[in-house]
């Protein structure tokens, strides 16, 4: 999935002092638009995830006028379980080895700040957070084999 960033540099330098994002689709739109065809070009020719033998994506529009995009490969060769995790990290990087990626992830992709550092946090109902968090970490690992045996037929 690929959405837009209020906080692209492409859209606030077009708004003026007091405007959104929001009250500018057009705006988004050709942004979005230009993002997204960049993402599209380079996810085969970058070989991110290996050869790919097609792709396609959808784009649709959330509630609030916020463009996203579905995005659907197929890969030339099949991607094992243990090749899932070379691709897909749930990890919060090092700031001091990447620094841009951790302020990036920590700013954009991180739930919060709520309760003591901002009490009027949408998800903040009397005080708690209604998505139940901060949850405590647990280190179950899932059974890939019984997941996968689900799906086969």
């Amino acid at each position: 999935m690929f959405t837009y960033n209020p906080v692209w540099p492409e859209i606030k330098n077009e708004l003026f002092s007091g405007q959104k994002p929001q009250n500018h689709h057009d705006l988004l739109a050709r942004v979005f638009h230009g993002k997204l065809k960049i993402l599209m070009n380079l996810i085969p020719k970058g070989k991110i995830f290996e050869i790919i033998q097609c792709y396609m994506n959808t784009i649709e529009w959330q509630k609030r006028g916020q463009p996203h995009a579905h995005i659907m490969e197929r890969l030339q060769e099949t991607l094992n379980v243990h090749k899932v995790d070379d691709f897909i990290s749930a990890e919060i990087p090092n700031p001091e080895e990447d620094p841009e990626l951790f302020n990036y992830i920590t700013t954009q992709m991180v739930h919060g700040p709520y309760r003591v550092m901002n009490p009027f946090s949408p998800c903040v109902k009397d005080g708690r957070c209604t998505k139940r968090y901060p949850r405590d970490f647990f280190k179950r690992k899932p059974n890939w084999q019984r997941w996968i045996s689900t799906l086969s037929p």
